[in-house]
């Protein structure tokens, strides 16, 4: 059975820029000193993800085959879990300042 990845975005979350704030500051991102790695590696995960939901809301992934699709889910989720986990960690050092 096939199975469409289509579905997972709202139209205006398709046709909306990711992360303005983030992508706003990004030239002084620097400044943020200590947690700039954490938040520079956390935004960048889960800007992977939503990537590849974009890309599969435009039909890029259409020809894969079933097993394909299996595969290019299970590296989403592994991606999104280290996010997760990334987040987490961002939380508590933004926590404790």
């Amino acid at each position: 059975m096939d199975v469409q990845l289509r579905g997972f975005l709202a139209e205006e979350e398709r046709n909306q820029g990711q992360f303005p704030i983030y992508t706003a500051n990004l030239s002084s991102i620097g400044s943020l000193g200590p947690i700039t790695k954490e938040l520079v590696l956390f935004y960048g995960m889960v800007n992977a993800v939503y990537l590849t939901i974009k890309r599969a809301e435009i039909g890029d992934y259409d020809t894969y085959t079933p097993a394909e699709k299996a595969d290019l889910i299970e590296g989403e989720i592994t991606i999104w879990r280290a996010a997760i986990d990334s987040g987490k960690k961002l939380s508590e050092t933004l926590l404790a300042f």
